[in-house]
């Protein structure tokens, strides 16, 4: 497999817009591999000048499970965890370095590390679990909101 462009996750293709976290710069470079290039946008301040800790883990939600939809799985989020090392800037060059690190049965555990641009010190790092789809997985979904409702 070459680099290869990671398109947008499905919310930002629908409305034909540009990542909202900033992550369109998505590039695959093995069939287990990727690099994002991003800022996080002034938007999501949670400190002075500080990315708020929900875009980092939101950033990562995204672009692991979107790698594994571009590798043609299509999954849920079934565990995601973040360890917050060092404060994130706004608007300065990031990069995510993701991994799929293991494949077992319809369960897919990814790794994640996010980074200033050519820094080696870790700001972030994920790991989690996406499932991958069974067939009907939606329409199971919306049978159980609509149960919910009544």
């Amino acid at each position: 497999m070459t680099a290869d462009l990671v398109s947008p996750c499905r919310g930002c293709q629908m409305s034909r817009t540009p990542c909202r976290f900033g992550a369109d710069d998505f590039v695959a470079l093995s069939e287990t591999a990727a690099r994002v290039r991003l800022a996080c946008p002034a938007a999501f301040e949670g400190g002075p000048r500080v990315a708020h800790g929900g875009w980092t883990a939101a950033v990562f939600d995204d672009v692991l499970g979107r790698f594994l939809v571009h590798t043609g799985v299509k999954s849920v989020t079934a565990t995601l965890a973040v360890d917050y090392l060092l404060p994130v800037p706004i608007e300065q060059p990031l990069e995510i370095h993701l991994e799929i690190a293991a494949r077992e049965g319809r369960r897919n555990h990814l790794t994640g590390v996010l980074r200033l641009q050519g820094s080696d010190r870790d700001l972030a790092v994920a790991r989690g679990v996406w499932v991958e789809l069974r067939p009907g997985h939606f329409e199971r979904h919306q049978a159980r909101m609509a149960e919910l409702e009544t």
